[in-house]
């Protein structure tokens, strides 16, 4: 799997650098680069690798959500051009990558965690498997702790981290990625408490997991 192309836009709603655009993983501020995606996307695919659009509605902020709070106040407009490309590029690249901004005109939390913009990044295409942007990230760290301002990379508390997965699972993500590794059976056990308690959390979990086995067999990665 690529975590890639960045399919952020170069340009935030004020016509400023984005923070993309800034770190040179930009594509452009439209959709006339996606001839060249696709041949990207294409080639990958060719030869066994799995691409990932991201950061899905668009990374329109300047600010590292792994370091810092990432905000947006892009109105609806620019939001809807932003995701134009991602539709222009769905039939193509089988997974998504979600947003750990918060965009204030459209939502009351970061995009990932909403369930509303996630089934936006599914409008065309409902096998479209949504991955997390990392949930160790500060701009997720803060939100789940009901803080603005926590200390970088210091410990997670449980009662924070069991309300970021749920809230994940909540909106509809499949695969939870996290760069801090020692969380990674922490994530399992909460989801298989909250399937062993909840029907409802049950059917969410397999959702997902048929999303992801479906796509390992069109990749044949499963016979």
């Amino acid at each position: 799997m690529n975590l890639a192309p960045v399919l952020d836009p170069s340009k935030d709603h004020r016509g400023t650098n984005s923070f993309m655009e800034e770190s040179r993983r930009s594509w452009g501020n439209d959709t006339t680069n996606a001839y060249k995606i696709r041949a990207f996307v294409h080639g990958m695919r060719d030869n066994g690798v799995i691409c990932v659009s991201k950061h899905f509605p668009g990374y329109d902020a300047w600010t590292n959500s792994d370091l810092q709070i990432a905000i947006s106040a892009s109105p609806k407009e620019k939001i809807e051009q932003n995701i134009s490309f991602f539709r222009t590029l769905s039939k193509d690249i089988p997974v998504t990558m979600m947003s750990s901004v918060h965009f204030l005109r459209i939502s009351s939390r970061p995009a990932v965690f909403d369930a509303n913009i996630v089934k936006m990044a599914r409008k065309n295409s409902p096998d479209m498997v949504m991955l997390t942007d990392d949930l160790w990230g500060t701009s997720l760290r803060a939100w789940a702790s009901g803080k603005t301002q926590i200390p970088p990379r210091k410990t997670y508390p449980d009662k924070d981290f069991k309300r970021l997965v749920t809230a994940i699972i909540d909106a509809g993500n499949d695969i939870l990625m996290i760069s801090y590794t020692s969380k990674a059976k922490d994530m399992l056990n909460i989801m298989m408490e909250l399937s062993d308690k909840s029907s409802k959390y049950k059917k969410r979990i397999e959702e997902s997991a048929a999303r992801i086995l479906k796509l390992k067999y069109k990749m044949g990665l499963l016979k």
